[in-house]
């Protein structure tokens, strides 16, 4: 592997790793979230979008998947604003 695919890789898994931990903490916050499936579904397309065009790219020379890229980055941020939506708008019983 180049500098450059290694570097792809690196960030591909670093992204994995806290996008995977963040759907395990809200997973452990199902009783506050009523909007649980949507969040881990944006978070597991994501994952499969951002990182896997990056594993791709980095093992393949595939560039042309870097247009695929962001089109994960967009579901973790969506998934992002679900989670903290919920959370704001959860109210004590």
């Amino acid at each position: 592997m180049d500098a450059n695919a290694l570097s792809w890789w690196h960030t591909g898994s670093q992204y994995l790793m806290y996008h995977a931990l963040a759907g395990l903490i809200a997973s452990s916050l199902f009783h506050y979230l009523p909007s649980l499936k949507t969040i881990l579904r944006f978070f597991f397309v994501g994952n499969i979008l951002f990182v896997g065009s990056l594993y791709i790219m980095s093992l393949t020379d595939f560039r042309i998947l870097g247009v695929v890229t962001p089109l994960g980055g967009t579901c973790y941020l969506i998934a992002w604003f679900y989670l903290g939506w919920s959370l704001w708008r959860f109210k004590k019983p």
